[in-house]
């Protein structure tokens, strides 16, 4: 935390219009760093010299905003930063690397299948035909936030399991001379499976955000379906709406 600032009753905005400010403030400047955990409730209290409702009513302002998140008997957490994510045609990586944020990434599965139906419909392959089947665990602040899917018709891609991949879009667009154009995106708010809430070590129940995705080329064709799992707590999507 940064050095404390007691809060002046004096002034026109509520104390707890203050507090939130100066909390606003060290997450925007970093003092405050994405996945850290917030000071008590009591803790803050005690330190701008103010009561916990006043306390509890700054979080809830951050909250609704989606700077902080909190976890049931943890407390709140900064959240990762968020402008418009996921609505540009970016992967896991290139997103990460526009935020400026760290990541790291574990290998789960990387292996050729026999398409079955969802692969095959979302892919429009015939059932049986053969699909690069590429999973991934993403992780940023030593935290997993994220389980990757990627399907791919293994007649266009033949040799792509034998490629270092960090992002896939750069890989099909640099290696393959392919050019994304555009997606399709469907976001689902369900519960994780057992074998989630492992991988992202958090107990059931887990809320995730699953989005489903095809990607096509220049060309209009399909390329790559994908599928990712999201904790909750780390998928923001902010969009501007108008009234006309």
């Amino acid at each position: 935390m940064p050095k404390t600032k007691r809060l002046d009753a004096a002034k026109e905005a509520a104390l707890h219009q203050q507090l939130y400010l100066i909390l606003r403030e060290s997450i925007k400047s970093g003092a405050l760093a994405p996945g850290q955990k917030l000071p008590s409730e009591r803790y803050l209290a005690a330190e701008h010299g103010v009561s916990r409702t006043t306390v509890q009513r700054a979080l809830r302002w951050l909250s609704n905003e989606g700077s902080i998140y909190s976890r049931p008997g943890s407390g709140y957490y900064v959240a990762l930063p968020s402008d418009d994510f996921q609505l540009r045609l970016y992967d896991f990586p290139e997103q990460m690397a526009a935020d400026g944020l760290p990541f790291t990434t574990r290998v789960l599965q990387r292996r050729v299948i026999s398409a079955n139906f969802m692969a095959a419909r979302n892919l429009n392959l015939l059932q049986g035909e053969q699909v690069i089947l590429i999973q991934n665990l993403r992780s940023a602040y030593d935290a997993p936030i994220c389980i990757e899917t990627f399907y791919l018709p293994f007649a266009l891609f033949p040799d792509l399991l034998t490629l270092d991949i960090e992002s896939m879009y750069k890989t099909l667009e640099e290696y393959y001379g392919l050019r994304l154009s555009q997606g399709t995106q469907t976001v689902h708010a369900l519960l994780a499976s057992p074998e989630e809430c492992e991988l992202l070590q958090a107990s059931p129940p887990l809320a995730v955000l699953v989005t489903r995705r095809r990607t096509f080329d220049s060309h209009h064709k399909l390329v790559m379906y994908s599928d990712s799992v999201f904790k909750g707590e780390y998928y923001r999507l902010r969009m501007t709406l108008r009234r006309d």
